[in-house]
C-alpha cells in the first residue's frame, strides 16, 4: 500500500477511502457489489442510530417512527446510499451519531474518551465531519436538558479534537488547499440553489427525476407525487408554526450546520445526506404535536408513497446509467481480440443533460474506460489516456486516425461517442 493514500490530498483527507481501497485491490472483483453492501449496511445502521438517539429526546413513538421511515426512504439519502463511492459520506454520519449516542448514554471520563475517537473518525472520514464537535454539545443541551457545565466541558473538547485534526490535516500536506471551481459555487445563486436543495431533498419527495432531466421530464408523475405528499407537508407546515419552540430552532440550526460545508462550497444530491438525520428529528418535534394520529398517519401514507415512487425512480435511473457503462464495456471486450494494456480513449465531448449520478452522460456511465476492467477481472487496461474532441472538430480527427497507422505508444485506440464505442488494434 502506498502512504500517499493515506495522506492529505488537496483539500481532501480520507485516510480510510485509502485504506479501503488497499482492502479492496486484492479483491478487485468485488467492486462495486461489495462498496453497495457497506453503504447500505451503514445506512441501516445510521437508520437504527437516529431512532435511538429520538427515543432519548423523548420523541412520541408514532411521530418518531414516521421521522425514521423519511430518514430510511427519502430522496435526500438516495444519491448517498446508490452510489459507490460514497462511503466516506455514510460513515462520517455514522460515527457523528455514535459520538452523539455515548453522549446521551455514557457518564464521565469515558464518555470523553469514546466521543472524542468517534468525533475523529467522524473527521477523517470525510472533512465535513468536523461540524459534529458542535452540533453534538448544541444538541446534547439544547434538546436533551444535560447539566449546563457538561456543555462548556463538550465544546471545549470539541474544538480542541478539531484543532488536533487540522493540525496533523496541515502538518501532513505537502500542498497547499486549492479551490477548484468544480468543488466550489461562486455566485449567491449557487449557494440559494443548494439551500433549495437540502430543503427539497429532505422534506419535499418530489419526483425530482420527472423534472429536472429533460429526456424523461414528465408532469403528470410530478404532480402525482405532488398531491401524494401534500397533506402530510400541510400538517407539518401548520404544526411548525402553530408550535415553534426552542427544540425546532436548535434542530433547523442543526440541519444548517451539518450541511453548511457543502453549502458553503458545492451542494450536490449526494451532500443531503449530511443533515438527513437532524431533519428526522425535527420531523418528529413537529408532528408529535398533531392530536388527530388516524389523520396522520392517513396523511404519511400518502407521503411514504411519494418517497418509495421518488426514491425508485431515482434507482431505477442509476440502474440504467450503470446498464450503459456495462454495455459499453462489454462492446469493448467483444470487439478486442487480444488484450490492450495500454490504451487511448478518444471521446466526444458530450454535451447531453445529465443529473447527478442518477443519470449520468455515457462517458462517465463507462468510466472513462475503467469500466472494462470489471470485463476482464482487471487484468486489463493498466492505463488509459483520454483525449476529449469537440463536437464540432470529430469528423476530421478520426478522419485522421483511421487513415493512417494507430499511435505506436498504445496497444489499442477506443472511440467513444455516445452509447457506441469502437475498437482499433494494431
Amino acid at each position: 500500500m502506498k502512504p500517499y493514500y493515506m495522506l492529505p490530498r488537496g483539500n481532501q483527507w480520507r485516510p480510510f477511502d485509502g485504506l479501503f481501497g488497499y482492502m479492496l485491490s486484492f479483491r478487485p472483483t468485488w467492486f462495486p457489489w461489495f462498496n453497495h453492501l457497506v453503504i447500505v449496511v451503514a445506512h441501516v445502521i445510521n437508520t437504527l442510530l437516529v431512532y435511538s438517539i429520538g427515543q432519548h429526546a423523548g420523541f412520541k413513538n408514532h411521530a418518531l417512527c414516521i421521522s425514521t421511515l423519511l430518514f430510511y426512504l427519502s430522496p435526500a439519502m438516495a444519491a448517498t446510499v446508490f452510489n459507490t463511492d460514497s462511503i466516506n459520506q455514510v460513515y462520517s454520519q455514522l460515527w457523528g451519531l455514535a459520538g452523539l449516542l455515548i453522549c446521551l448514554r455514557m457518564r464521565g471520563r469515558a464518555k470523553y474518551t469514546l466521543w472524542s475517537i468517534t468525533l475523529l473518525l467522524a473527521m477523517l472520514t470525510k472533512e465535513n465531519g468536523i461540524i459534529w464537535a458542535w452540533v453534538t454539545p448544541m444538541l446534547v443541551y439544547g434538546i436533551f436538558r444535560k447539566d449546563k457545565s457538561e456543555l462548556k466541558t463538550m465544546l471545549l473538547l470539541g474544538t480542541f479534537v478539531a484543532f488536533i485534526y487540522l493540525a496533523a490535516r496541515f502538518s501532513l500536506s505537502g500542498e497547499i488547499v486549492y479551490t477548484d471551481s468544480a468543488y466550489v459555487n461562486d455566485g449567491l445563486l449557487r449557494h440559494i440553489r443548494g439551500f433549495v436543495m437540502l430543503v427539497g431533498y429532505t422534506f419535499i419527495p418530489l419526483d425530482y427525476v420527472s423534472i429536472v432531466y429533460a429526456p424523461s421530464r414528465n408532469w403528470w408523475m410530478a404532480t402525482f407525487t405532488l398531491l401524494l405528499l401534500l397533506p402530510f407537508l400541510v400538517i407539518f407546515i401548520k404544526c411548525l408554526f402553530k408550535n415553534f419552540s426552542s427544540t425546532t430552532f436548535i434542530l433547523s440550526a442543526a440541519i444548517l450546520l451539518l450541511a453548511l460545508p457543502h453549502l458553503l462550497t458545492i451542494f450536490s444530491a449526494l451532500h443531503a445526506y449530511a443533515a438527513l438525520s437532524a431533519g428526522a428529528w425535527l420531523t418528529a418535534s413537529i408532528i408529535q404535536h398533531e392530536t388527530n394520529r388516524k389523520r396522520l398517519t392517513a396523511c404519511f401514507a400518502g407521503y411514504a408513497a411519494a418517497m418509495l415512487i421518488t426514491t425508485g425512480h431515482h434507482w431505477l435511473k442509476s440502474v440504467e446509467s450503470g446498464e450503459t457503462g456495462k454495455h459499453l464495456a462489454k462492446e469493448v471486450v467483444r470487439q478486442s481480440h487480444r488484450p490492450a494494456y495500454n490504451v487511448l480513449l478518444i471521446m466526444q465531448e458530450d454535451t447531453s443533460p445529465k443529473y447527478s449520478s442518477f443519470c449520468a452522460q455515457p462517458a462517465d456511465a463507462f468510466g472513462w474506460g475503467r469500466a472494462v476492467c470489471t470485463e476482464t477481472h482487471y487484468k486489463w487496461p493498466e492505463h488509459i489516456t483520454e483525449i476529449i474532441v469537440p463536437t464540432g472538430q470529430w469528423n476530421k480527427r478520426i478522419s485522421e486516425l483511421t487513415a493512417g497507422s494507430l499511435p505506436k505508444d498504445y496497444d489499442a485506440v477506443w472511440i467513444q461517442k455516445g452509447k457506441t464505442i469502437t475498437v482499433l488494434e494494431k
